[in-house]
């Protein structure tokens, strides 16, 4: 079935807001955390990040934001979109439409080297945005066995474009951190960045 047009659009905001899809299941070992410091540059001195006999070797922090890619896999995620939301409230729309928004991470406590654990996912907020439509999720990444105690909290949205103007919050404004004017920096930071770091990043999810 074909996602409908964008002007018969209609989200029930109250459905959606609030939905917890079942835990998704997630696995990676201290290989896919070597993979993914390479795959964000990290340099070949940085051995706490690269090297697994490192007497500090240690997951780059922000790595459960693949996670929710990656899943329990250990070969090649392959990501069909698929324009359905499995969330109620949320009708169908063109996968094609969709494009990443904004994405923070929380960390409470250090990673552990590889395991099984659990992201329990949340939807935080679906707002209308005239132009198209943002779904915002909150997700925490948990060992089975301490639901209670989460290694990460990560929120991240999505924006879809041409589903929006259906009536629905327009969202909280966001925060913006302009630099002061007529103030030079306090220092400045400048990294040469390497040409396979897209292919090397997709590898990881």
């Amino acid at each position: 079935m074909s996602a409908p047009a964008a002007p018969q659009y209609k989200v029930d905001v109250q459905k959606a807001v609030g939905f917890q899809p079942a835990p998704q299941k997630v696995v990676y070992t201290s290989r896919d955390l070597m993979l993914y410091a390479l795959s964000i540059g990290v340099k070949q001195d940085e051995l706490k990040f690269l090297y697994e006999n490192d007497a500090q070797f240690a997951a780059f922090p922000t790595y459960p934001l693949v996670l929710g890619l990656k899943k329990d896999t250990h070969g090649v995620s392959v990501y069909g979109g698929g324009g359905k939301e499995d969330v109620p409230g949320i009708p169908a729309f063109d996968p094609n439409k969709l494009v990443h928004g904004d994405q923070s991470i929380e960390i409470f406590r250090p990673l552990p080297l590889g395991g099984e654990f659990e992201l329990h996912t949340t939807v935080s907020g679906v707002y209308d945005k005239g132009k198209g439509m943002v779904i915002e999720r909150t997700t925490k990444m948990v060992d089975p066995k301490e639901p209670s105690k989460p290694y990460s909290s990560m929120k991240g949205s999505a924006f879809v474009r041409g589903y929006g103007g259906w009536g629905g919050p327009k969202g909280p404004k966001q925060d913006s951190y302009d630099p002061p004017k007529d103030k030079a920096p306090d220092a400045e930071y400048e990294d040469q960045t390497n040409d396979d770091l897209a292919i090397l990043y997709r590898l990881s999810g």
